[in-house]
């Protein structure tokens, strides 16, 4: 499945992503993620209301960002996450480096 996802900078970096982030979709969401954090640094906020599905390499991506904006003191929120999806982050244990809500 595709990956579509919008970036809102406001008090903080407001992405809303919805379908699969995976080995196919990875690459691009953290290049533009990266780019726009760059541009105005602050907290970024991640609503995974509809985020479908997440991979290993799609978790790295992730980690990729957090090791960028850690280094200024900046967080990554993940909003609403789906049961199955929040499984990837627990058994890896990157939910304790992410700040996580489920639904």
């Amino acid at each position: 499945m595709k990956l579509n996802y919008d970036i809102v900078n406001k008090d903080e970096i407001l992405v809303r992503v919805k379908g699969d982030l995976d080995i196919n979709t990875c690459n691009e969401f953290r290049d533009d993620l990266i780019e726009e954090y760059n541009k105005d640094p602050k907290d970024i906020r991640i609503d995974a209301t509809e985020l479908s599905f997440i991979d290993s390499t799609g978790l790295g991506a992730l980690i990729m960002v957090y090791n960028i904006i850690r280094n200024n003191d900046h967080k990554i929120y993940i909003d609403n996450i789906k049961k199955h999806v929040n499984k990837v982050f627990t058994i890896t244990e990157m939910d304790k480096i992410f700040i996580i809500k489920e639904i």
